[in-house]
């Protein structure tokens, strides 16, 4: 049975968990986020104090087929101690053979993505179209658990795929039926954009609706977690066992030291320089073509210099940077207008910022 151990901090979310003897250190975790949650950005999540991190969504099929680019994907750095992988697909040979693929790969944990909502993976019957079809969904459960023995195996999921087609309870229960360790519910349909509020009152209602029975799986919330305020909220509405952060950590990997230390995290112009400028080494390490890195950078930068005053004049620079040296002129030129004691201001419109 899954146990929480309590440390002597009163921070519910500095409590340690266990599952299946591996020692997660808190309850914040990163979310695997498609085109962003790579080697570089998973390290300084980790270094900020999450608690769990993931590999992005892999393609089943793909990794059935032993597919180059998405083996490169399920790389680990030395330094992650404990990682997750999410691998979503549609036909059960595939999914089986991609299961297998990664347990051959060193990771502690396996999750099935049925939350995705981008077209492209919906219309190829993956993501969040499975939870259209809850016996396929039984059969990967099923694969799922007795594929990968002695991993921890959760699956991450919608409320539904649309507002009247609710069966976050249906696929809960279908879940700890299998033997599944955790669930993550995202709180909204599949058809729901990110200016529909997060929907944390039918999340509660599918973990409450699980049985109290020796194997009752972790539960998870996630969805518009930007501050330790919104991790809270999660966490008395749904009464979770932990919360899993997205959006709220693109240029702000402070938010897990804010969750932990239970008050907003406001870094001044060199520690946010110090953390960026670490990002872009761990990026250029990996990448190792340093254009490329630099180019894949550029995003982060957008995210980042988000919330300092007047930095909006220096946005149209960030195309043009094509080399670590051009990066970090960037980020010196920025620091050079903005007094050092300066805090950078992370709030609200960082929502709308990272959409």
């Amino acid at each position: 049975m899954n146990q929480i151990f309590k440390d002597s901090s009163s921070n519910v979310f500095s409590q340690s968990l266990n599952i299946k003897g591996v020692h997660l250190k808190n309850r914040i975790f990163l979310a695997p986020l498609a085109g962003v949650s790579d080697i570089p950005f998973r390290r300084i999540c980790q270094e900020m104090g999450a608690g769990l991190t993931f590999v992005e969504m892999l393609s089943s099929t793909a990794l059935s087929y032993k597919n180059k680019k998405t083996l490169q994907m399920a790389e680990r750095h030395p330094d992650e101690e404990i990682l997750g992988v999410q691998l979503t697909g549609n036909r059960e040979d595939h999914f089986k053979d991609g299961l297998e693929v990664l347990n051959q790969q060193n990771f502690e944990v396996i999750d099935l993505n049925m939350g995705c909502p981008v077209k492209k993976v919906v219309q190829s019957g993956c993501g969040s179209a499975l939870l259209l079809d809850l016996e396929k969904v039984e059969k990967f459960f099923n694969i799922l658990k007795d594929t990968s023995p002695g991993k921890i195996v959760s699956t991450k999921f919608r409320l539904g795929y649309t507002r009247q087609q609710l069966i976050m309870e249906d696929v809960s229960l279908l879940a700890q039926n299998t033997g599944l360790d955790m669930i993550t519910i995202h709180g909204r349909t599949r058809n729901e954009r990110y200016d529909t509020p997060v929907d944390l009152h039918s999340i509660s209602l599918a973990f409450k609706n699980l049985k109290e029975l020796p194997h009752k799986p972790l539960t998870i919330a996630n969805g518009d977690i930007f501050s330790f305020d919104d991790a809270m909220d999660a966490y008395k509405t749904t009464e979770c066992d932990a919360v899993m952060v997205s959006r709220g950590a693109l240029g702000n990997p402070w938010i897990f030291q804010e969750i932990l230390q239970g008050e907003p995290i406001r870094p001044h112009i060199d520690e946010w320089i110090d953390v960026v400028s670490r990002h872009l080494s761990y990026q250029n390490d990996y990448y190792k073509d340093e254009t490329l890195a630099s180019i894949l950078f550029r995003k982060h930068l957008v995210w980042y210099t988000t919330g300092f005053p007047g930095v909006k004049k220096f946005r149209e620079k960030i195309g043009t940077l094509e080399t670590q040296e051009s990066i970090l002129d960037y980020l010196k030129e920025i620091s050079l207008t903005i007094p050092k004691e300066t805090q950078r201001s992370y709030h609200v419109d960082q929502k709308s910022a990272v959409k």
